[in-house]
């Protein structure tokens, strides 16, 4: 997996599929992406807010001071070789 920083309060996460077997895919996605169609728009659920430790956002790239993850639903899109989901922080 790989982030990359969109703005201060957003970022990338980035799957790369061949890294990954099916069932890791499924407890990833929560979903089998081999039965859908490429391009389509699907949403990842984080259950519970998510804080990010100071040395991801370091990495990520991320000084805005917010560092959480708010539970809810984000926007995830796959390819043949990667999913791409699309994470916004908060500061709780």
């Amino acid at each position: 997996m790989v982030a990359e920083k969109i703005s201060n309060t957003s970022f990338l996460l980035i799957v790369n599929r061949s890294k990954i077997n099916a069932e890791e895919e499924f407890k990833i996605i929560g979903a089998d992406l081999s039965g859908l169609e490429k391009g389509n728009s699907l949403e990842f659920i984080v259950e519970e807010d998510f804080i990010l430790d100071q040395e991801t956002l370091e990495a990520i790239g991320i000084t805005s001071g917010y560092t959480t993850i708010p539970k809810g639903k984000y926007p995830m899109n796959f390819d043949d070789e990667k999913v791409y989901i699309r994470f916004t922080l908060k500061n709780l």
